[in-house]
């Protein structure tokens, strides 16, 4: 398999939320069923076909309650595995293989495919205002692998990206993850979003609304921030009505 940024992002999204069967049968990469749909539809399922010439189509698997692809091909399947991505149970074993780390422009498209599968950007209040808005942005991806998350804060370092340190607390969104990768300054969170980018709708609204209105309501879904996008709902509706989470 060719090394190209398009495969290279794929295999972000197969370290992120992707799997091999350790019997090398199948290869998935799935999400939440709702929230990551138009990014299978309009972003992974062209980029697969595109780079590894098949016609596949994303469907949903009800078993999991998630949405995505599923490749059984097993010559596919081995050159992924060449590349040297894990089969079997990764979860605590995943990593970023050395492949993708001798081109700025291979491990910027494996951060954009971990980011857009398995990273978050939500936004908080300073605990120092009463009644704030939810404007302070972070960036997260957590894992149970102390390895993944030390090869994207080495990788973002190598582009001049900051990183906090948090431990799980208060203010941790997943306070049972062990490692934890997150960007709380707005000049880093500015340059993850320039180099890295995103191609998740549900990461992108999010971003599009706090770059509107300076603030972006907690707990919506994407269907709602696109009603907020649109005007067809007043983002200041979620501070008035805390239990407003699907509109």
């Amino acid at each position: 398999m060719k090394l190209t940024e398009g495969i290279s992002e794929i295999c972000g999204a197969i370290i992120g939320d992707g799997w091999i069967q350790s019997n090398e049968s199948g290869l998935f990469i799935t999400g939440n069923m709702v929230e990551d749909k138009l990014y299978y539809d309009n972003c992974i399922v062209p980029l697969i076909n595109k780079e590894l010439n098949l016609n596949l189509k994303a469907k949903p698997f009800p078993y999991w309650r998630t949405y995505g692809i599923s490749i059984y091909k097993k010559s596919i399947i081995r050159m992924f595995l060449n590349l040297g991505l894990p089969k079997g149970n990764k979860a605590k074993i995943a990593h970023i293989p050395t492949s993708f780390k001798r081109k700025k422009e291979f491990f910027i498209s494996v951060l954009r495919g971990i980011f857009d599968t398995d990273g978050s950007i939500y936004f908080m209040k300073d605990p120092n205002k009463q009644n704030s808005l939810h404007a302070r942005p972070r960036i997260r991806i957590t894992s149970i692998s102390k390895k993944l998350i030390e090869d994207i804060k080495d990788l973002s370092e190598k582009l001049g990206i900051k990183h906090s340190n948090p431990s799980p607390g208060k203010w941790s969104v997943s306070p049972n993850s062990n490692y934890i990768f997150e960007i709380n300054r707005i000049d880093s969170i500015s340059k993850w979003l320039n180099i890295v980018k995103t191609n998740n709708p549900a990461h992108q609204t999010n971003i599009r609304i706090w770059n509107k209105f300076g603030f972006c309501p907690p707990m919506t879904n994407l269907e709602a921030r696109t009603k907020i996008l649109n005007g067809l709902i007043d983002p200041l509706f979620y501070k008035i009505n805390k239990n407003a989470g699907v509109a």
